[in-house]
Order: structure tokens, then C-alpha cells, then sequence
């Protein structure tokens, strides 16, 4: 237990948007999932080079689900 604390510590000293990434989570998720076939962003309807977006989503849900453990 205590190294796994230790791990998350580390982390996040070494990535502070990690805070921020865990409370954008479920906006993420559903940012993934709201994706237009061009790969456009549903929020902010920025242009992506497509699938580069959904790239992004991914990693930073990964990441997220990561540092949750």
C-alpha cells in the first residue's frame, strides 16, 4: 500500500495536470464518445487532424484510470 501511495506521489509531482486530469474524467469520456465521424472536437468544435483527437481522449483517460487506481 504504501508504495503504491508513494507511485501516485511521484506522479504527480512529476505531472501536476494529473489533479486536473482526474476531475475532467467523465468529460473526457463523454467528449470520446460524442467524437464526430471528421474527428472534430464536440466541445469546442476545434478541427483535428482525424483520429488525432480521439488519440488525445484516450491517452488522457488511460492516464486518468492510472492514477485512480
Amino acid at each position: 500500500m504504501s508504495s503504491h501511495i508513494f507511485f501516485l506521489i511521484n506522479n504527480i509531482k512529476q505531472e501536476p495536470e494529473l489533479i486536473k486530469d482526474l476531475d475532467r474524467l467523465k468529460l473526457t469520456e463523454l467528449g470520446l464518445g460524442l467524437l464526430d465521424e471528421a474527428g472534430n472536437c464536440p466541445l469546442c468544435n476545434a478541427v483535428w487532424d482525424k483520429g488525432e483527437l480521439e488519440d488525445k481522449f484516450k491517452q488522457r483517460i488511460e492516464l486518468s484510470k492510472q492514477t485512480k487506481k
